[in-house]
């Protein structure tokens, strides 16, 4: 497994959320990962598909989860966005 480009951010109440770029069968693809109540929770995949994505980023506001990427749909790339509701 080789990951890069990794991002992180904070809650106030000290939970960690992370996502990077994971490179894997020729194509790269966006994970997560996060705490709750210090405990990390199981990596997760952000992306689901065909398609190479990269460039995550993270941030954590109105009690979300928020993320957006980069991904090349049709030869053409993109920005994406997605959230979460839950921690962890």
């Amino acid at each position: 497994m080789t990951s890069q480009d990794p991002a992180i951010a904070i809650e106030p109440d000290g939970d960690v959320h992370v996502v990077w770029e994971d490179l894997a069968d020729g194509d790269s693809d966006i994970h997560y990962r996060g705490t709750n109540a210090q405990r990390w929770g199981a990596i997760q995949e952000v992306t689901i598909g065909t398609t190479s994505e990269k460039d995550p980023d993270v941030t954590y506001g109105d009690r979300k989860i928020h993320v957006v990427y980069t991904g090349d749909a049709l030869s053409d790339w993109d920005i994406y966005y997605t959230y979460n509701m839950g921690t962890g």
